[in-house]
């Protein structure tokens, strides 16, 4: 998986493409952990995201969590239906912002 980071002050963007799994969830969860200190903000574009797994909603669920908990939010936007599908399923999509 590629992920491309952009920080606009207190937002960060991340665009993510290909497999977020158990082998790159770890990744994202590594950039994610480098700035959550420092945003209120993190926009996920998943316009070249494929797949998500468990692995990886564990990572997209807790970050929503820690920047819910402090006051921030986590938005998502491009997302395709079969991930939104799980989103609402797992109803991890209730700690997310859509746009």
């Amino acid at each position: 998986m590629k992920i491309e980071h952009e920080m606009r002050e207190a937002k960060l963007i991340l665009r993510l493409d290909g497999r977020l799994d158990t082998d790159t969830a770890p990744k994202l969860g590594s950039v994610i952990e480098k700035y959550i200190n420092n945003v209120m903000e993190l926009e996920l574009d998943m316009k070249n995201l494929e797949y998500v797994s468990s692995a990886g909603l564990r990572v997209i669920h807790g970050s929503a969590k820690r920047l819910n908990k402090k006051g921030g939010v986590m938005a998502v936007y491009n997302v395709n239906e079969d991930i939104m599908d799980t989103l609402e399923m797992t109803g991890i999509y209730k700690e997310l912002d859509f746009r």
